[in-house]
């Protein structure tokens, strides 16, 4: 530990704060689970787009599969596979689905939480997509291998 992180820990340490927030992501490890599904692998490989906020949507964006669509007045946002999206759009590529199997009822509580925790826990970004059925999470192409496994272990199923 170098000076500035030994620094850092003592005024932690000597000034409490009203409200702890973990810097570890382990809260996750705290609560105790009792939600496991069944999520799915989708084949293709996905991206997010970025475009102007007071963009219309493109042609490119395909009509099938799982495609969201979202607009904020800072963004406007899309996620569908790849290979639809041309080179030169703003995007980030290279992302698989973990479709967490629906439908859910909305009183539910707990779901996406119960599988993006243990991917937190295990370093995992995502992204997450959110529909009126179920809820989508998106992880980087080199990470699917980890996340199964990850997933797994915490006692969600694969069909």
């Amino acid at each position: 530990m170098n000076a500035l992180a030994i620094a850092v820990q003592i005024f932690r340490i000597g000034k409490p704060k009203k409200k702890s927030i973990p810097t570890n992501y382990g809260i996750c490890k705290k609560l105790k689970r009792s939600v496991w599904v069944t999520l799915s692998v989708l084949e293709d490989t996905f991206s997010v787009c970025r475009l102007a906020p007071d963009a219309g949507i493109p042609r490119w964006v395909p009509t099938k599969g799982l495609v969201s669509i979202t607009r904020t007045a800072e963004e406007l946002s899309i996620v569908c596979q790849s290979e639809a999206v041309p080179d030169g759009v703003r995007s980030e590529r290279g992302f698989r689905v973990l479709k967490i199997e629906g439908p859910f009822d909305f009183s539910l509580t707990g779901i996406l939480l119960a599988v993006i925790g243990p991917l937190g826990d295990a370093g995992i970004s995502i992204f997450a997509v959110s529909t009126y059925d179920t809820d989508y999470v998106l992880v980087k192409k080199n990470d699917l291998t980890t996340a199964v496994s990850v997933l797994q272990a915490s006692g969600h199923t694969f069909g």
